[in-house]
């Protein structure tokens, strides 16, 4: 069954560094990688955001297990609590990094969680020599990427169920 319309976004790592540089978060927000001990609580901002938080969260820990790596995956959390997650993969042989997840619970919304994210996985990629983001934009993603130096190339139709 098709899903919502998302944007493909394209941009230059070096241009989006540029445009998160200063970008702050409330003192009482910790940004870190994911540890063990935020698995229940990164669970439970998926299922609050997509629904099926548990079985999101054993499919990306399962992809971390298998490429080592590959996929680190960043929260923002006050206390035990996490309040916004995303997770980067980085494509061998290209020059790409893609960005996914990106869900900020909504009273944390508008206070610099999404984009302090975005930097973290950028640099990131830059540490490794990529060149590019790439992401699978939503409608309310896309602006806030493209104010961080990512442009529209395409549209995809994500599909659900089977």
């Amino acid at each position: 069954m098709p899903e919502e319309e998302e944007a493909l976004v394209v941009g230059e790592v070096e241009v989006v560094l540029a445009a998160c540089s200063g970008a702050t978060v409330p003192s009482q927000v910790a940004l870190r990688e994911l540890a063990a001990s935020d698995h229940a609580g990164l669970a439970a901002l998926l299922e609050a955001e997509w629904g099926d938080g548990e079985a999101v969260l054993r499919e990306l820990l399962a992809e971390q297990s298998a490429a080592p790596g590959r996929m680190p995956i960043h929260v923002a959390a006050v206390g035990a609590e996490i309040v916004s997650a995303g997770w980067v993969r980085f494509h061998e042989g290209t020059e790409f990094a893609s960005l996914w997840g990106g869900s900020t619970a909504p009273m944390w919304r508008r206070r610099g969680l999404y984009r302090a994210l975005v930097a973290r996985r950028a640099e990131q990629a830059r540490a490794r020599g990529l060149r590019f983001l790439q992401v699978d934009a939503s409608p309310d993603s896309r602006p806030i990427l493209e104010r961080l130096g990512l442009h529209v190339v395409s549209t995809t139709t994500p599909y659900a169920g089977g």
